[in-house]
Order: structure tokens, then sequence, then C-alpha cells
């Protein structure tokens, strides 16, 4: 991916990200759009929507059920349910690729990372050279201020989004730090399965004594 080809590139396809990726296109940027999950966001995919779409066919089954006309079982299958579930979100999701691509975006997946512990240990380098170096903490660590880059087999990551960090010696500071680390312990343990113990990554931060 030449990032010199576009004027903007977007991080994300959530509603915040695709329709400020459409509307840059629609202004006469070249755009790009990287996502590494499901175009539609958390809301589309996850949240809202699925559980909207599992109540009400719940709540048909639960009026009808009180009706003392409607006679016989009314049973849920709840596996062609869930499919059910799944194919509202799957068209939402792709209905919004192809609104991408209708107005000319260009839409990249993330892949998955090759070696996920050293990228891992490049973003603990970054977290503990900015608390010791620079004397600051980021203060918003996620997987979402992650970006990482591949050339051939090596992978390098970099951390974004800072303007939200605070001093290390803030009152609150170390208690934010540990919950940053935290983050991405459970998100590396969870994704790739590295069993990431938070406390020894804040431990390597702060040193042994946690000051």
């Amino acid at each position: 991916m030449g990032m010199d080809r576009y004027d903007l590139v977007v991080i994300g396809g959530g509603p915040g990200g695709y329709p400020g990726a459409i509307r840059a296109s629609q202004l006469g940027l070249r755009v790009a759009l990287v996502e590494a999950s499901r175009l539609g966001g958390e809301c589309t995919n996850y949240g809202c929507i699925p559980t909207k779409a599992m109540i009400r066919p719940a709540n048909i089954l639960w009026s009808l059920r009180s009706m003392g006309f409607v006679k016989g079982n009314l049973d849920l299958a709840f596996d062609e349910y869930m499919e059910w579930v799944s194919s509202i979100t799957n068209r939402i999701s792709g209905g919004v690729e192809m609104l991408l691509k209708g107005y000319g975006v260009d839409l990249y997946r993330v892949r998955d990372l090759r070696d996920p512990l050293g990228v891992l240990k490049d973003i603990l380098e970054t977290v503990l050279r900015a608390y010791r170096d620079a004397g600051i903490i980021h203060g918003d660590l996620s997987p979402y201020n992650i970006m990482v880059t591949r050339d051939h087999d090596s992978e390098r990551c970099y951390v974004i989004d800072w303007p939200q960090w605070i001093r290390a010696g803030d009152e609150k500071g170390l208690e934010i730090l540990r919950r940053d680390l935290r983050y991405m312990a459970e998100f590396f343990s969870k994704k790739y399965g590295l069993g990431i113990d938070p406390e020894d990554l804040f431990a390597r931060v702060v040193g042994s004594d946690g000051r």
C-alpha cells in the first residue's frame, strides 16, 4: 500500500470512519480506508443492531404465548435464530463495503500479525521510553492506537494518538499506566493466546518497586 497515492487514509470503518471517508471522497480527495475486522463498527456487528434483531422475535414469541387463543408449542430454534441475526449484520456490513466502493474509497483489510509477541515488545518499549525518558503516559492505550507496518517478513509498530497524555508524576499516573498495560495484555492474550501478565508489563516499565 503506497501511502503517497492518497490524500487521506482513514483507520477504521466504524460509524465515524466510513462516512468520513465517503465525504472526503465526495470532496475530491483520494481516500483509502483500513479495517482490521468487520465494516460498520461495534454497534453494527456486536452491539445495538444484533441486540435489536434478537429482541424483536423474542418479543413476538412472548406476545403470542400470552394470547389465550394461540395454541400449540411455540419454541425458538436457537441456531436458526442466531443465523438470522448474523444475516442482518452481514447484510449491513456488506452494504457499507458497497457504499465505499461506490464512492471510490479504496478498502484495505488488515492481516493478522506474524509476530504478535514482537509487536507487543515494540509497544512496551515505546511505553517504557515515554515513561522514563519523556516522563509521560499515553493515557488511552488500546489496540486502536497501534499502527503496524510490514516490510517483507519484519513488522514494526507505532503507538499513535497521544493528545490525552498525562505526566508520569500525576496523582493517578500509575493507575492509568497500569490500566493501559492491562488493555494490551488482555488483547494479546485473548487474540493470540500469549498469556501475558499485565503486572509483569507494569513492572518492566516502572521497575519492580512500582515507582
